[in-house]
Parts: C-alpha cells; sequence; structure tokens
C-alpha cells in the first residue's frame, strides 16, 4: 500500500491541465493546504460541469473518479500533518431539543 504522498505523486496528473501546474508547485513548496483548496475547487467546478452536462472540451478528458480520490489523499495528508485543523462537523441542530430530553 502506498503512502498518501506516493498517492497525490500518482494521482495529481489526473488534475487538468491548468491545475496541474499549480498542483507541482504546490507539493515542491509543500503547501500542503494550498494543494487541497486547489484539488477541491477542481473537483466542484468538474462535478458542476458534470452536472449540467456541459463538459468543456479541456475537461472532457479528466477521470473524474480519480480527481475525486486524489481530492480526499489531500485531504487525508493534510490532517495526518496537521491533526489539529481537523474540523468536526456536527450537523445536528440541538436548538429544538427541550430539557427534558436530555
Amino acid at each position: 500500500m502506498s503512502s498518501p504522498l506516493q498517492q497525490i505523486n500518482e494521482l495529481v496528473s489526473s488534475l487538468p491541465a491548468k491545475d496541474l501546474g499549480l498542483a507541482k508547485k504546490f507539493i515542491e513548496k509543500k503547501d500542503w493546504e494550498a494543494l487541497k483548496d486547489l484539488t477541491w475547487s477542481c473537483l466542484q467546478l468538474l462535478e458542476s460541469a458534470y452536472e449540467k452536462e456541459t463538459i468543456p472540451p479541456k475537461y472532457q478528458n479528466i477521470d473524474l473518479d480519480k480527481v475525486r480520490e486524489l481530492a480526499l489523499v489531500c485531504d487525508e495528508y493534510y490532517y495526518l500533518i496537521y491533526p489539529e485543523e481537523e474540523e468536526i462537523e456536527d450537523d445536528f441542530d440541538y436548538s429544538d431539543m427541550m430539557e427534558e430530553d436530555i
């Protein structure tokens, strides 16, 4: 099993050309937060294009699953390095709870 960093280096080539250059710079500079943000931004753009079924030619050869995997691996690696940065999302709405329910 390869490490998250090895996976990042293997999967980064699945990004669109415009983002690939930036991603490689972020890897060189070890700017993991910027890389994480870039991959998620790219993923959102791609998913939006696929949902609308208006995929620009520059994205037609992009493997969406590999970009998803890259985004997840970037998150995994970032939170391995900076575990204190991991945000715990709590979607439960406590405002509706009554005291006797507690």
